[in-house]
C-alpha cells in the first residue's frame, strides 16, 4: 500500500470539503456529481478527464481550493506510515452509512499512475469519492467521515 499523487489529490479534496464552512453552489454539486458519475463509469479515465475537471471545479471556489491546497502540501510533506493507511478506509458498510443507497457501489478503481492492480485500499478510497461526489450535498457527506479525523490528527491538525 502506498500513497500515490492520486491519493493525496483524493483525500486533499474530502478533507478540504470536509472543513468547507458553507453549502456548495448547484453548479459546483453538479460538477461533483460528473466527477462521481464518471469515477464509477470509467475510472481509468481518472488522469485525463475526471482528475482535471475535479481540480477545475476546486479552482474556482477559493475558500475550498485554499483548503485544499493546505492539505495538499501537508500530505506531500509527510509520510503516512502504512500500519496508518487502513484505519482511514471506511468498509462498505460504513460507506452505506453516508449514504443509504450505495447498493450499485462496485470495486473501483485503476492502479492510477503506474498501472499496477487494483487493491481493496484503492477500491475502497475510490468508493468514498464517489459517494461524496454523486451525493445531494457533497460538503455535508464529507463531515461525516470519521476517518478523516485520524488523518487530520496525523497531520498535526484538530
Amino acid at each position: 500500500m502506498s500513497v500515490t499523487n492520486s491519493n493525496v489529490i483524493i483525500w486533499s479534496f474530502l478533507l478540504a470539503l470536509s472543513d468547507f464552512p458553507n453549502s456548495l453552489t448547484a453548479e459546483e454539486q453538479n460538477a461533483f456529481k460528473e466527477v462521481g458519475k464518471q469515477f464509477k463509469t470509467t475510472p481509468k479515465a481518472w488522469e485525463k478527464h475526471i482528475q482535471p475537471k475535479l481540480l477545475k471545479t476546486i479552482a474556482n471556489n477559493p475558500q475550498l481550493n485554499k483548503s485544499y491546497q493546505f492539505y495538499k502540501k501537508q500530505l506531500a510533506t509527510k509520510n503516512i506510515p502504512k500500519d496508518l493507511l487502513p484505519t482511514l478506509l471506511l468498509n462498505h458498510q460504513e460507506i452505506s452509512e453516508l449514504i443509504p443507497d450505495t447498493s450499485n457501489l462496485q470495486a473501483r478503481g485503476p492502479g492510477f499512475e503506474d498501472n499496477t492492480p487494483v487493491t481493496d485500499f484503492q477500491q475502497q478510497l475510490n468508493n468514498v469519492v464517489i459517494v461524496v461526489c454523486e451525493s445531494n450535498k457533497s460538503e455535508e457527506v464529507a463531515k461525516k467521515i470519521s476517518s478523516l479525523d485520524k488523518l487530520k490528527q496525523f497531520l498535526g491538525i484538530s
